[in-house]
């Protein structure tokens, strides 16, 4: 089981630029791999499915779900 390290800090101001991937990975582990710019470096990062949930919770507009 793979285990995912979260970087809330820099997650958090930039989720209108976030955009979500659904691939094997996800569905496998429940798992998603998010990917964000920051400061002109593509960044890549892991969210759990429940911080997503948090997420959709607090309408936050999520760009891209594929």
């Amino acid at each position: 089981m793979l285990t995912a390290k979260v970087h809330f800090v820099f997650v958090k101001p930039m989720l209108k630029n976030i955009k979500i991937y659904n691939n094997n990975l996800y569905n496998k582990q429940k798992i998603l791999p998010i990917i964000w710019i920051k400061n002109n470096f593509i960044q890549l990062s892991v969210l759990t499915k429940e911080y997503i949930t948090k997420i959709k919770t607090k309408k936050t507009r999520i760009l891209t779900q594929v």
